[in-house]
């Protein structure tokens, strides 16, 4: 099969003498790197046949697989740093990085550069200290352990990472039946043992105390399944011309996420549920406002003011409906930007209107309702009442 997503491992290791490249560096001197990464890569495709029941076409098109990239601890020098963004593990050899700095320095440079979650795998036999103050304050999420000594530890260690990313693909697809539960349970079934770094919890877990004299008559899960019961597997171009956030990448957050906070396999269900939900209702808020917007065709549309952050969504899969409407606020440079002065300008970056012809849009909330005042006749707002199809208001800032 030919993969088209991937998500690079850079490897501070020095490449084996003889070998043609770093691929064929053996960790611990059993399987190379990468039929270690082989491995990873034909379980993910395992699953997305037997359990997801995805196509070959779509594995190739839609799945998000590992690959090595083809540096040695020599040449991470000579990296560009905008390359980093395409990189999501560093695996590194504590033997080998022991006596160089400089390159761990680079590392940890391109790391901040790009601004994302990096996991950070130190291998090493016999076992050494951890030596992940090496790379702070880059945002890395540690292996469990933090110093793995032994083939078969890295190989769980993925393997359990890789459940928590399927079980993020299971929650965020829709069950077949509106109501059913949440999915299969992934490719171990609801008793397979939890991976590691992924604890066990069922239902239970994950249950919102319920408000008083209320009884619990619908789930996100639910919502979810009565939304879009069509394949979630890609989204529609965004209305405004924007990109969506594939399921995949969604799932990929949630994974992080999930692992960060050691959640149970219900929890990262019920967190892909309502991040897709998210998605969702943001393209619902985005088409309705183009529709009810005089806007020109450069027009850009800025939702960002409306998105809680992943990390910030309420964990539960108890659904209270509350309103089928909601009070938005668009808001808009009414000057040219070239004019504002330095307070404004600011004010504008606050509101995420760095350009003229963008329109960002809020819930009205008391400190961007306070922002707005303080630029006065320099923007032009619009209130706005949408009907929505289901109530978000756990999904919003």
């Amino acid at each position: 099969m030919h993969f088209k997503n991937f998500e690079f491992v850079l490897v501070l290791a020095n490449r084996p003498a003889g070998a043609p490249s770093i691929m064929d560096w053996r960790p611990f001197g059993g399987a190379t790197l990468n039929e270690i990464i082989d491995k990873y890569n034909n379980d993910y495709v395992e699953y997305f046949r037997t359990i997801a029941k995805w196509t070959d076409q779509d594995i190739e098109e839609k799945g998000k697989f590992l690959a090595v990239a083809n540096y040695d601890l020599s040449e991470v020098e000579r990296i560009d740093f905008a390359k980093y963004s395409t990189m999501t593990f560093v695996f590194a050899n504590l033997e080998d990085i022991s006596s160089t700095w400089m390159a761990a320095e680079h590392v940890k440079r391109g790391m901040n550069y790009a601004h994302q979650v990096y996991y950070l795998v130190q291998l090493s036999k016999p076992l050494r200290p951890s030596e992940r103050d090496r790379f702070l304050p880059s945002f890395v999420l540690p292996s469990r352990p933090q110093v793995i000594d032994d083939q078969v530890k890295l190989e769980e260690w993925l393997a359990g990472l890789g459940q928590i990313h399927r079980d993020a693909i299971d929650g965020a697809t829709p069950p077949p039946n509106p109501g059913g539960g949440g999915g299969s349970g992934g490719p171990h079934g609801p008793g397979g043992r939890a991976p590691s770094g992924h604890s066990s919890g069922g239902d239970s877990s994950i249950q919102a105390d319920l408000p008083a004299g209320k009884s619990k008559s619908h789930s996100w899960t639910q919502v979810l399944a009565g939304y879009r019961a069509d394949d979630l597997t890609g989204f529609k171009p965004s209305v405004s011309g924007r990109p969506r956030r594939s399921l995949m990448d969604i799932a990929t957050e949630v994974r992080d996420i999930a692992y960060q906070k050691r959640l149970s396999r219900e929890e990262t269900k019920a967190l892909a549920r309502k991040a897709v939900l998210q998605e969702e209702f943001l393209e619902y808020v985005r088409a309705s406002v183009v529709h009810n917007l005089d806007l020109k065709t450069d027009d850009v549309l800025i939702l960002d003011g409306l998105r809680k952050p992943m990390e910030q969504i309420t964990i539960n899969d108890s659904y209270f409906p509350v309103t089928d409407t909601i009070e938005l606020l668009t808001v808009k440079l009414a000057e040219p930007i070239i004019t504002l002065s330095r307070e404004q300008s600011k004010l504008c970056s606050d509101l995420r209107l760095n350009k003229q012809n963008s329109r960002a849009i809020f819930v009205g909330r008391p400190e961007t309702l306070k922002t707005i005042e303080k630029l006065k006749s320099t923007v032009e707002t619009r209130l706005m009442r949408l009907s929505v199809p289901f109530d978000a208001t756990d999904l919003l800032l």
